[in-house]
């Protein structure tokens, strides 16, 4: 009988307890808007930058002195506090969020369709006496993405850096793959189009397939400060990042041609094109079939510049093999590596010439919307840029189609 009685005591007892812990409405350690978090300021030259940091408590993990950015840890109170106080030493405040290989590619090819595809690379752009010439010798190309393997036998990566290591950055290696790809393209020995262009690996895409914001603008401030003359992005975020569009800018302004993918994101009434091809400088590529018909996962939008193959692309992968994909990821390189096939061939060429040569010899294909100014020409291209080089002529201003 005790031990009845122990037991109906101790239920009761912890009942008891129950409810007074309800009522009491006890504060559990949720997080709240104090709790800091990473944001990207941009700052203008007024700006002192030790006295602003002393005075509101903020701590700049990093710095991008050379774009006036600059990445901190920061309460959402601190944020309205500065949006309150250095409304005119400030340029933006913005969270640091992500971009992602995922809009761009991994959409695999069929079988039956990799036997009849896979002499598209090479043979089709490079079977041709202006590409034993103009090799994109002397061009120094930026791929920044997953990293790229650098013990493929087929590549010849010069160098590079890893953003997304913030302790050395010195680790590059590709463990996905899709950095490895893209590379391939560009300048794989056997089926590149550009083989003799100095490629530099930009790891600023984790292994998970996603690049923080800030990731990618160390690796485009790396990019200016090492002086590369072409940068191939393939990646996308449907979201607008304001730092992103001033170091994209920046690297325009010193001359580096930038290409990206439109997004694989189908058609849609409303343009779906993703940052950072939205941008106004840079170069826009949609994918394009065998036959150049647009690829049904390749975006639609008024921002495309042109098309390119990105239908069942053979090309460099992990392990020293060879793989087929498919993605508008795979179509921007084509692009990149056009790119520097002119450059080699006409070394002072400017950006803005570049995009001239490209949309004027495109092949009109389809309306704008869908196809942009037509698929890519590789040889007229070329072609049209050794015209150039011999005689000097004033181009006239394409103006890109944008809303940000």
């Amino acid at each position: 009988m005790n031990f009845f009685l122990l037991i109906r005591y101790i239920i009761t007892s912890f009942f008891i307890i129950f409810i007074i812990l309800c009522l009491s409405n006890p504060v559990f350690a949720m997080p709240t808007s104090n709790n800091p978090k990473y944001y990207l300021i941009g700052y203008k030259n007024t700006l002192k930058t030790d006295l602003f940091t002393k005075e509101n408590n903020i701590k700049i993990v990093e710095d991008y002195k050379n774009l006036h950015i600059a990445r901190v840890l920061i309460s959402q109170k601190q944020v309205k506090l500065l949006k309150q106080n250095y409304r005119d030493h400030l340029s933006f405040i913005e969270k640091d969020s992500y971009a992602s290989t995922k809009n761009a590619s991994n959409i695999k090819p069929s079988l039956e369709e990799n036997q009849y595809i896979g002499f598209f690379n090479a043979e089709k752009f490079r079977n041709n006496k202006l590409y034993n010439t103009y090799t994109g010798k002397g061009v120094k190309i930026g791929v920044l993405d997953t990293g790229i393997d650098y013990h493929h036998s087929d590549l010849n990566i010069k160098g590079g850096t890893a953003p997304v290591d913030r302790n050395e950055g010195t680790n590059y290696m590709d463990y996905v793959g899709h950095g490895t790809f893209v590379a391939g393209i560009i300048a794989s020995r056997k089926t590149g189009i550009a083989p003799d262009a100095e490629v530099y690996a930009i790891k600023s895409i984790s292994d998970s397939g996603d690049g923080s914001w800030s990731n990618i603008i160390r690796g485009i401030d790396w990019a200016i400060n090492n002086k590369m003359d072409i940068l191939n992005m393939s990646v996308g975020t449907s979201e607008y990042s304001r730092g992103l569009e001033e170091a994209i800018n920046k690297a325009y302004e010193k001359g580096i041609f930038i290409v990206a993918p439109v997004g694989n994101n189908g058609y849609d009434k409303s343009s779906n094109v993703t940052y950072p091809a939205k941008f106004k400088h840079v170069f826009a590529v949609g994918s394009v079939d065998i036959t150049g018909k647009r690829s049904n996962f390749s975006s639609v939008g008024n921002e495309i510049d042109t098309m390119a193959p990105g239908q069942e692309i053979f090309s460099t992968s992990l392990n020293n093999s060879y793989d087929y994909n498919s993605g508008t990821s795979m179509a921007s390189p084509y692009v990149a590596a056009a790119a520097a096939l002119i450059k080699s061939a006409n070394p002072n060429v400017t950006n803005d010439e570049i995009t001239y040569i490209f949309v004027n010899n495109s092949i009109k294909f389809g309306r704008h919307y869908e196809y942009g100014n037509g698929i890519l020409n590789i040889t007229s291209a070329l072609k049209s840029s050794l015209a150039k080089k011999e005689k000097p002529a004033v181009l006239q201003t394409y103006q890109k189609i944008h809303w940000n």
